[in-house]
This record gives C-alpha cells, structure tokens and sequence, in this order.
C-alpha cells in the first residue's frame, strides 16, 4: 500500500498588511486647507498596475523591483468668497520616477513637465492656473510609473522608507502685496522585501507494509515551511486508498491527523481524506516562520479481518499558498 503525493508551490496576490511609517509625514486627508487659506486641494493617487497597496493612512507598500504605474490628480478648490490670483501648484517626483507628458490633462491653466536638473534628475511638475473665481474648482491628472534611477536600476531596489515626491505646494497671490501658501506631506512608500517561501518535504511517497489486521499508524508526510510571508497549505484529491486495477478488492480507509507528536494529533482528532481536502493549514508572517517550522501529518489504517489482501494506492496534492506574490509557480511531479 502507498500513497503518492504531488506538491505544488503557488504564488498569490494578497492583501498586503498596513504598513505604518514611523517618522515619515504622512499625507494629508482629501480636500486639505492650511489655516484661513482660501484653497483647498485634494491630491489623489491611483494604482493603475504593479503589486502596490495603498494604505489607509495614505502611505504605500510595494515590493523590490516592481514595476508600478499610478494615476495622479490633483483637484483645486476656492473656498474663500472672492477671487484668488494666480494659483500655481507645483511637485517634484524623484529621479526613479517617470512622469508621462503625454497623459497630462488639465481643466484650465498651463502645465509644464521638466527635470529639475540633468536628464537623471527628479521631474518638476508646474501647474499654472491662473486666477480663480470663488466656489470655482480646477482638475490636474497625470500618470506616473516607477523607471531608472541614474545608475540604470529600477527604482526601489531595496527595502526601506521613501517619499514618492517632494510634498505638493500651493501658492497664490491676492495683489501686489498679499501672498500665500502651503505645501502638503510627502506621500510615504514603504518597500518591502519580495515575498520568499522555502519548502522542505521528507518524502513524497509513502509505502506500508501490512500482514495482519489492526490499526496501524505512522507519520505519513513532515514539512518544513520558512517563508518572510503568510503561507498556508492546502490538500487536493486525497482519498480511501484504492485496490490496483483489476482487483475487486473494496477501498481501504485513511484517517489523517497533524501534530508535532502522535500524542498531539490524536488528541487534535482525525480527519477523513475527504475532511482532510476541507482543511487549510496556515502559518502567520512571524519570525519564527521565516526561520523555519515543521509541521507534521499522520495517517492512520484501520484493517478489518474483511478487508482483501492487495495492493493498494492513492495519489494526492499539496498546494503551498504564499501570501502578497505576484505571480503563480507551479513545480509538480510523479516520484
């Protein structure tokens, strides 16, 4: 009798956990004024590709090496009861960042898109609105992606906290001698390293030898998962082991049971190999798992007197979710 099993790794987007940047400004809330400023602006950031998350205090999380692209609009609003002259909005996006001239698209006023410096430079985006009527409202959108940085690698090439931009600033003039303005925070990004996971398994066939009715049981499968991420495992086709074919012998009955110890399985209960196929196993983000931890499943026979001398087999699947990947590997086999 034995059992074969194939394994599968698999990679999965995820949601990736808030992640909140200790001693980085964070961005203000939409439709933001400073003090008795006449206008408020709202600055927005979508994702439009990439493996990036945004958090609820407005910070980002992304991943080492991704390539991600965003929507940028920024919306200017007179909230004061007259005119506000020459309204001008102004940000600098660091050297990793390209910012597409040809997606600009403003309600009204002139934009300009230039490195600040040399063609490695950040780029300063310039939006010149003009004067403003009171309750009158303005819209500036954009795209941004993550490029080179001067050394010729993509942008965030290791973990860390950055400033996607140099904070976005308002200025306007009420006459000759009255002027005002404000910036508001950078928009914070935290990078992470890309998740990783590594599978030991001891075996991926196991044979029993019966010559007797009883109830038999042996550690059936050991794993080792170390992985910088969430990972659980999932179970697929397990089932009664099945005579050859040809042999009119009725299937055999395995129970499964995981614990560190015989003890601790039998204690935890067992399952069918059609429980078995509900459960999903997981192993929580901790340092403990990036280490290492093992984890350990039980089988357990159960032969009656009645039960056809034979040969019998199962073949069945383990699946290993890692958590906030962004793509899908798959590595199977027959032993």
């Amino acid at each position: 009798m034995h059992n074969n099993m194939t394994v599968l790794c698999r990679r999965w987007p995820g949601v990736v956990a808030a992640v909140l940047l200790g001693g980085l400004l964070l961005l203000p809330a939409r439709g933001v004024s400073s003090g008795s400023a006449p206008v408020a602006v709202d600055y927005e950031i979508r994702l439009v590709s990439g493996n990036a998350t945004q958090n609820a205090d407005g910070s980002w999380t992304v991943q080492v090496g991704e390539r991600i692209e965003w929507a940028v609009t920024w919306t200017v609003a007179n909230i004061s009861a007259g005119t506000v002259f020459n309204v001008r909005l102004g940000n600098n996006y660091s050297a990793e960042i390209d910012v597409a001239p040809s997606s600009v698209d403003a309600s009204r006023g002139q934009v300009t898109v230039a490195p600040v410096g040399g063609p490695n430079s950040a780029t300063a985006v310039a939006w010149s609105i003009g004067d403003m009527p009171a309750g009158s409202t303005a819209v500036l959108s954009f795209h941004i992606a993550t490029g080179l940085n001067p050394a010729g690698k993509q942008q965030y090439t290791s973990p860390g906290d950055y400033c996607l931009d140099s904070a976005l600033t308002v200025k306007w003039d009420n006459g000759s001698v009255s002027k005002g303005g404000y910036s508001l925070n950078c928009v914070p990004v935290h990078v992470g390293d890309p998740p990783w996971m590594r599978i030991e398994i001891t075996n991926t066939q196991k044979d029993w030898r019966i010559r007797k009715p009883g109830d038999y049981v042996s550690l059936g499968l050991q794993v080792i998962v170390a992985s910088n991420s969430s990972v659980s495992i999932q179970f697929r086709d397990f089932a009664d082991l099945m005579p050859l074919a040809g042999n009119a012998a009725s299937p055999l009955p395995v129970l499964y049971a995981a614990g560190d110890s015989l003890q601790q399985a039998s204690q935890a209960g067992w399952w069918t190999a059609d429980e078995l196929n509900q459960q999903v196993i997981s192993f929580r983000k901790s340092d403990a798992l990036e280490q290492g931890v093992t984890w350990s499943l039980w089988q357990r026979l159960v032969v009656g007197p009645s039960q056809s001398s034979s040969e019998y087999e199962d073949q069945a699947t383990l699946v290993f979710v890692l958590a906030n990947a962004g793509q899908l590997v798959v590595d199977s086999g027959s032993p």
